[in-house]
């Protein structure tokens, strides 16, 4: 079993996601590393806001979005496949524009 407490290191609002996070998911180790990093990135961004450094603020915000992007979280509905839907998953409205 890991570790469930937070980088002490990590603002307040970085620790309570964290906590969350952990209680609501199973990570792996690498998967945990990606967090860790991903809310450090998002710090850094909060910081560097504040002192005015926005070009560098941004970097670190996209840096931060890059490893939560690898976490893969999902919200338990399937992605619809890419593409034009069939008559079938047309709305009425949209059926009955295309039809006439």
């Amino acid at each position: 079993m890991m570790n469930d407490q937070p980088p002490v290191d990590l603002t307040p609002k970085s620790q309570q996601l964290w906590t969350d996070l952990m209680a609501a998911n199973d990570f792996e180790r690498h998967e945990l590393h990606n967090l860790e990093s991903a809310l450090r990135n998002f710090d850094d961004a909060a910081a560097l806001r504040a002192q005015g450094q926005t070009k560098l603020a941004l970097d670190c915000q996209t840096s931060g979005l890059r490893f939560w992007r690898l976490l893969k979280f999902s919200n338990g509905t399937a992605a619809r496949r890419p593409g034009r839907p069939s008559d079938t998953e047309w709305s009425a409205k949209r059926r009955a524009a295309h039809a006439g």
